[in-house]
């Protein structure tokens, strides 16, 4: 039977893709790709670090464009840490709807974010907070994701998926953080994570074995397989840290062109390749 899912595509190329090493982009040059998103029929970029008070001016005139329709339909969304202090002050100083928040893995990770008290579990019980506060202040749109959920044991997965979820989070975020995964093995554990939360989930690949393209597919067919929709994080040109993300043109490519893909209608967005 067909698959009730869709594939949706978030671009991350003017937050993650500017870890670039030497990748400096200036506002305007982030605001004239997020134009070009929007025209092409990206789904949602997510634009900025959210906490970082240099880009509030950029976020919220980005914020402006939408309200009069020039940036539209394109979602905006900021990225954040999962910590209450730092929501409150995105919250306060700019416009952004839609956010994501960051729950990081490791305890050197953990402790310099939320102090030396903290463990997973006690991080992930604050990021439940702030995510109650989120809605409560009217953000629309919630995504959490784990550190290297693709390294992480099926019980610490587990953990942060169910809880963040049932704290109101709208998505899940599946991190391959370090390149790790393969098509085959992402396919059967996305299919698993997305049958027990019954939500949309996120692909967030790196390209550090060059199978970044190939494993954003792969995940993104195993949240279908369960019946759930399925947003992968793109870069234009495959940019961002280390050996970069996956590309956002290949991407496209690839379920518009390659053998089967090319035969469903797996993108619930209207794409403009012309674009």
């Amino acid at each position: 039977m067909p698959s009730k899912g869709e594939i949706h595509i978030i671009d991350t190329t003017n937050r993650d893709g500017v870890r670039t090493a030497e990748l400096c982009l200036s506002p305007l040059q982030k605001t004239m790709i997020n134009l070009q998103l929007n025209e092409l029929g990206i789904a949602e970029s997510e634009l900025g670090v959210a906490g970082t008070r240099y880009e509030w001016g950029y976020l919220n005139a980005n914020a402006k464009l939408q309200e009069l329709g020039v940036l539209a339909p394109i979602r905006l969304r900021g990225w954040l840490t999962g910590m209450r202090s730092e929501l409150e002050e995105v919250i306060k100083h700019t416009k952004l709807r839609h956010l994501y928040l960051s729950v990081p893995s490791y305890g050197p990770q953990i402790q310099a974010r939320f102090g030396k008290d903290y463990n997973l579990e006690k991080v992930v019980d604050e990021v439940c907070r702030t995510i109650e506060l989120a809605k409560e202040r009217g953000i629309e749109t919630v995504s959490v994701g784990k550190t290297d959920s693709s390294r992480s044991s099926d019980s610490e997965l587990m953990l942060v998926a169910r809880k963040t979820r049932d704290a109101g989070a709208d998505r899940y975020r599946y991190c391959d953080t370090w390149g790790y995964e393969n098509p085959f093995s992402i396919r059967k554990r996305v299919e698993w994570l997305a049958r027990e939360l019954k939500r949309p989930i996120e692909l967030h690949c790196h390209d550090d074995l060059g199978l970044a393209v190939a494993n954003s597919l792969a995940g993104a067919l195993g949240a279908l397989d369960a019946d759930v929709d399925a947003y992968i994080t793109t870069t234009v040109l495959g940019v961002g840290e280390r050996a970069g993300n996956t590309d956002l043109i290949a991407l496209l490519l690839a379920l518009k062109k390659c053998k089967e893909l090319r035969d469903q209608p797996l993108l619930g967005d209207e794409i403009k390749l012309a674009k």
